[in-house]
């Protein structure tokens, strides 16, 4: 369901954007060939009010250049796995296609298999806060609810496109290139509606994992635990869970903090990758900026109600928990996984 949105006629857009921009309309509605080509078809990777390819902006976070800049040519990135340890060298950063995770699969080959490292800092483990969150046909009522009007323009999009495929095999280059253009508007619109759904879909798992949170009863001994369990944290995308008990942590606990024991969480629940890992990148940044010093933990669900990453159906069906992990190894944050929930340490990376 979560993928049904992004699903394309069966023709090649490709050939089909490529044959359309050598057209040009003669007086006598004949249409004919010329260059240079124009672009008709919509990017799926394009992002209102960034358009493609957009400039450099300091005023936004290396994280978010990164995901949105092209690959550089061989010789300027290099990367490999070291054991555990994703290695990133000079000129890895700020190189990423537009789109986020999802624009991994335009590299040639497949990315290396996200892994966990450990923090040098602290031991990464289980949540010990983590309440009982709704999921199952709450969960996918509130996707519905909060994409219906993407659906809806997906659907007008899809149909314009088999429209233009349909008039470019009567050879009707007019009526092709019309439906192309019409194809382009509806692309930016579900964009639009698709992101306003995403934010949307946060804010409501936030609500949701707050009054979890503060009904959960005292689950830690620690005497700060109740004053700041089930506050927003992060500039509202998350929420603090508490603080665990020293005792519930092993021989460790006595050695850490209070805030070293802050547990906080992002619900990232039916968000697609590229969604999941823009929302994620303000999440860690925004914790860096307040010094967090605790763990986070990442719900990303597992997997069982997502289109697959199967080469076929296209290079940007990266499944959410995929798209995360890889954003983690990008940056070189030690992070474990289990259960659908991903741990990351905010305050060590590269």
């Amino acid at each position: 369901m979560c993928e049904f949105i992004h699903a394309l006629p069966n023709v090649d857009p490709n050939v089909l954007s490529n044959q359309l921009s050598r057209l040009e309309l003669a007086g006598d509605g004949t249409a004919r060939s010329r260059t240079p080509p124009v672009d008709e078809f919509p990017d799926l990777n394009f992002h209102p009010g960034r358009g493609r390819g957009a400039p450099f902006d300091p005023s936004r976070n290396r994280f978010a250049n990164a995901v949105k800049r092209p690959m550089p040519p061989p010789g300027q990135q290099h990367t490999m796995v070291t054991g555990q340890r994703f290695v990133a060298t000079q000129g890895s950063r700020n190189r990423f296609g537009p789109g986020g995770a999802a624009s991994f699969g335009s590299v040639r080959g497949p990315p290396p298999a996200p892994m966990p490292r450990p923090s040098p800092r602290i031991k990464l483990r289980p949540p010990t806060l983590l309440p009982t969150l709704p999921t199952g046909a709450a969960l996918n009522e509130m996707y519905l609810e909060a994409r219906q009007g993407a659906i809806r323009l997906g659907q007008a999009r899809n149909a314009c496109l088999a429209r233009a495929a349909d008039a470019w095999r009567r050879g009707d280059g007019a009526a092709a290139k019309r439906f192309s253009r019409e194809a382009n508007v509806l692309n930016e619109r579900m964009s639009a509606e698709g992101a306003e759904a995403a934010s949307n879909l946060v804010r409501q798992r936030r609500a949701q994992a707050q009054e979890a949170i503060q009904n959960r009863g005292d689950w830690s001994d620690d005497p700060g635990d109740r004053a700041i369990k089930g506050k927003e944290c992060a500039n509202g995308l998350g929420v603090v869970m508490g603080i665990a008990s020293a005792s519930s942590l092993g021989p460790e606990g006595n050695s850490l903090s209070p805030g070293e024991r802050t547990e906080v969480l992002l619900d990232l629940h039916m968000l697609h990758a590229n969604e999941g890992t823009d929302v994620l990148e303000d999440f860690l940044m925004a914790l860096e900026r307040d010094s967090f010093l605790g763990l986070a933990y990442i719900i990303v669900g597992e997997d069982r109600h997502t289109g697959s990453q199967d080469p076929s159906r296209g290079a940007s069906r990266f499944r959410l928990a995929t798209g995360v992990k890889q954003f983690l190894a990008r940056y070189n944050y030690p992070w474990s996984e289990g259960g659908g929930c991903i741990c990351v340490d905010p305050a060590t990376h590269m």
